[in-house]
């Protein structure tokens, strides 16, 4: 599935519950391996019998999608867990999103949350107008970074509310996309940030009152990063870097653009790469977002 349509997608409110199947559970152990998926998928598979659909059908629906043989891609694994949030206990899209987000990353700070949503708001934090700068931050990154860094599968994934993409630098240093698109796609994803810091502490606090779903997992260092966020703002200023834990768990490496600069310049080459990649179980087409 082209990201193009999983960031274009309405909410499935009004969708089945088919994402709690337990086939999809272990499609999402395969992108998202920080979960135990054991646990979840016992309960959503009782959630799916105790809500009235049926073991006949259950394990009809589980033959059919294994004879089918799906190839599940990327892009693919990432709509299945987002489509999973979609029940009862999630009352919002951006609440979804948020509680998705501290699933798949379990050892965010408040301050990681806070940075997912001010970048999606505010697209990159300084405004560009030097490449040549902007390709030596990213030489410099990868040169400085930890071979094990680049162990882990090339990532990136839609920010909260879609106007925004986070692309792994990785592409870059496999020659994937080359560093001076990557550059010029920045450049175009630069624009003057229209900040109000009244506005944006409204809408903070109205996102962070999405994180009391008690189906979410809360954030690490809760009211110290939360002081914090409150005397950035307070200051006039919005943006945050990443917490040490963040950095020191995840490892990520990456740049944001603009989703359709992203869909323009960089999803293509990301697609033919994907494409011309052999899926093996040694070499699966799948991506942690």
């Amino acid at each position: 599935m082209k990201i193009g349509t999983l960031l274009h997608r309405k909410p499935l409110f009004q969708r089945t519950n088919t994402a709690r199947c337990p086939v999809v559970v272990q499609l999402l152990s395969s992108c998202c391996p920080v979960i135990d998926w054991t646990t979840t998928g016992q309960q959503l598979d009782n959630n799916w019998t105790t809500s009235g659909v049926g073991m006949a059908r259950k394990w009809l629906f589980l033959l059919l999608l294994l004879a089918s043989s799906v190839s599940v891609s990327a892009q693919d694994s990432w709509q299945d867990k987002l489509e999973s949030c979609y029940s009862s206990n999630y009352i919002d899209w951006e609440e979804c999103r948020l509680c998705l987000y501290m699933q798949c990353y379990p050892q965010s700070q408040l301050r990681d949350v806070y940075k997912y949503c001010f970048q999606d708001y505010f697209g990159l934090e300084h405004l560009m107008s030097d490449s040549l700068a902007a390709v030596r931050y990213i030489e410099a990154e990868i040169r400085s970074a930890d071979s094990t860094d680049w162990q882990r599968p090339l990532f990136y994934y839609p920010l909260l509310k879609n106007n925004y993409v986070r692309v792994d630098i990785g592409y870059v240093r496999q020659g994937i996309i080359p560093l001076a698109t990557m550059v010029s796609a920045m450049l175009q994803s630069s624009q003057p940030v229209d900040y109000d810091a009244g506005q944006w502490h409204k809408r903070w606090q109205s996102l962070l009152a999405l994180l009391n779903n008690p189906h979410c997992k809360k954030p690490l260092n809760y009211e110290e990063d939360y002081q914090l966020i409150e005397q950035t703002i307070k200051s006039g200023q919005y943006a945050l870097h990443h917490s040490r834990l963040f950095n020191e768990t995840y490892r990520q490496h990456y740049r944001i653009v603009r989703r359709d600069v992203f869909e323009q310049m960089l999803l293509p080459l990301i697609e033919s790469f994907e494409s011309a990649k052999p899926s093996s179980p040694s070499n699966p087409k799948t991506l942690k977002p």
